[in-house]
């Protein structure tokens, strides 16, 4: 039975940082076209509503996940520059 090497920690290329502000303020913005655009179509204004609201739920809990995302990678990379 043949041991396993380990997984290694493979470095992906850091995106720039205009492009980390364009998708940080174009994401939410899209988003808030897209609900108002179908809402206005749908001509429903509890509809455009409900959908902040989950869209708001939605981002509230994807930050911390985001969070956890992120220190897991940073200490990959710190582990990976140690070997």
């Amino acid at each position: 039975m043949a041991a396993h090497e380990p997984a290694r920690f493979t470095h992906l290329q850091r995106a720039s940082r205009a492009q980390r502000l364009t998708a940080l303020i174009l994401g939410p913005v899209l988003w808030l076209i897209g609900i108002l655009v179908v809402g206005f179509v749908l001509n429903r204004r509890g509809a455009i509503e409900f959908s902040l609201t989950v869209t708001a739920i939605a981002f509230v809990l994807a930050l911390p996940i985001c969070w956890f995302a992120r220190s897991r990678r940073v200490r990959e990379e710190r582990r990976a520059e140690q070997t």
